[in-house]
């Protein structure tokens, strides 16, 4: 059966041939087939109606102008890729029954700022919101248990993450290039099982909510920041990250000699307002020093 431009087998929506801007499909549908509307370069808005249960494979994928997706209740799966490089989506609220939501869903949609998940997710499959770059705010579900490899990799914008205590398993390459993120919790990290950049995020988020920490988890994190004292500043500086320095200074880890060499690298890179900030750290945790100019 067509339905303006919309080819329907029984209740599921097979094939979109349309060119509209605004698709709002009738209600009876259940399923949105595999690739139904894989590259309609012309949708901007999609409305689901109550009763659709299950949306394909790359269903919406390559919908590259779709900017809303007001999504029904009754929905409970999204398949792998469904929106991936939906370049112009700014936002994603899934229905609190979504309980599978495939691999790479939500992946390279570059203007998503904000995604707000389903608390029947217990996992986030690969690469989920991978190279969403614009990704600011993302709230979690609270009965999460696992995050696979890349779910969040060069979501460059997020500054803030709060991962429940319950989770189990976090892969590697899930926070890969997250250099903005200066608040938040992730618990159970073993940092070895890491690469380096990614360990530099954890530690940064450790620094600037210490306190979340028990104590096996402080100790690991210290010997680690005593053992890469100047990887751990270079990524201080260059995100100006100044809650992860003053849990950084609180340890009193560094030396006068190396917070002044410290100083003066973040002074030839140009950075005058945290070199400013770092002299008022030398003023505070060296008061006896004098520089040579006031002498």
């Amino acid at each position: 059966m067509q339905h303006d431009g919309l080819e329907i087998y029984g209740n599921e929506c097979v094939r979109y041939h349309g060119n509209k801007k605004t698709v709002r499909l009738p209600e009876g549908i259940t399923s949105i087939a595999d690739s139904a509307f894989y590259f309609s370069g012309q949708l901007e808005r999609l409305i689901l109606p109550e009763g659709v249960r299950r949306i394909g494979r790359h269903a919406f994928a390559e919908c590259f102008r779709l900017q809303t997706a007001v999504l029904p209740d009754t929905l409970e799966v999204i398949g792998e890729s469904a929106f991936e490089n939906c370049r112009a989506l700014e936002e994603i609220f899934l229905p609190p029954q979504t309980a599978y939501v495939g691999k790479m869903a939500f992946a390279k949609c570059s203007s998503l700022k904000t995604a707000r998940l389903s608390d029947s997710l217990e996992v986030l499959r690969h690469g989920l919101f991978l190279g969403d770059v614009n990704l600011r705010e993302i709230h979690l579900p609270k009965q999460l248990a696992r995050i696979e490899d890349s779910v969040f990799y060069y979501c460059r914008s997020l500054e803030e993450i709060m991962v429940p205590e319950q989770v189990a398993d976090i892969y590697p390459n899930t926070f890969y290039e997250c250099n903005s993120l200066k608040r938040g919790y992730i618990p159970g990290i073993r940092l070895q099982f890491y690469r380096k950049q990614e360990q530099l995020t954890f530690v940064m988020l450790y620094l600037a909510n210490r306190q979340a920490y028990c104590s096996g988890e402080q100790q690991m994190y210290e010997a680690y920041i005593r053992d890469f004292k100047p990887e751990v500043c270079e990524r201080i500086a260059e995100t100006s990250n100044y809650e992860a320095l003053d849990g950084f200074m609180q340890l009193n880890c560094l030396t006068q000699q190396e917070l002044e060499r410290w100083m003066e690298q973040v002074r030839k890179k140009g950075n005058v307002e945290f070199t400013a900030r770092l002299l008022r750290e030398k003023a505070e945790h060296f008061p006896a020093a004098r520089d040579i100019w006031e002498i």
